[in-house]
């Protein structure tokens, strides 16, 4: 996971996170979108992190799918909404994070208000490219869930201490990261 994200972090350029990626089709960049996104990648593996905690959670998850699938098809359809999205969604890694950190549980209903409004925010800051749109659709679907359920499921398995430990310090890092980084935002550094 940690070569992954070095691998990830070494081929974004500065304007790659909103932009096709070179030499693939449009399956490619869509898939790439929220992997080369930070405030994307760190929401979405906060998020599913934290619905793997919750038992309630994991209760409703076709229900938490559709809400994340029906959030992103309308951020999707509204479009690209400009620097305050990225805002939000760091909010919402500081609040997962946090969540994690404490090791804080949600009720179901919670799960899937926020799990809608990060498909929502997630589907408004993607700019896709308009040559191969429904291929890149495809391809941010298939990305976004599978980083969502992936996190979900090593959540719901690291339940011996160690585990609990080792959650609790990634929550207090993601929280720690999007703090900062939303502190360079708001102070118009970056």
């Amino acid at each position: 996971m940690i070569v992954l994200a070095v691998l990830v972090l070494l081929v974004a350029g500065p304007a790659a996170a909103h932009g096709t990626l070179p030499g693939g089709g449009g399956f490619y960049s869509g898939a790439a979108h929220p992997l080369l996104a930070l405030d994307h990648l760190l929401a979405l593996l906060a998020g599913g992190l934290v619905l793997g905690r919750n038992e309630g959670g994991r209760r409703v998850l076709p229900a938490l799918a559709a809400g994340l699938a029906a959030g992103l098809a309308a951020g999707l359809w509204f479009g690209f909404a400009g620097p305050g999205v990225g805002m939000f969604l760091l909010a919402l890694t500081l609040g997962f994070g946090g969540l994690l950190a404490l090791q804080i549980r949600l009720p179901a209903w919670a799960c899937g208000a926020l799990f809608a409004g990060l498909g929502l925010a997630v589907g408004v800051d993607t700019d896709l490219p308009e040559a191969e749109a429904q291929a890149a659709v495809l391809g941010l679907v298939v990305a976004v869930f599978l980083i969502v359920l992936n996190a979900m499921a090593l959540g719901s398995v690291l339940t011996r201490p160690l585990g609990m430990t080792a959650l609790r310090v990634a929550g207090a890092w993601m929280f720690a990261v999007a703090l900062m980084v939303l502190a360079l935002q708001i102070r118009g550094v970056t």
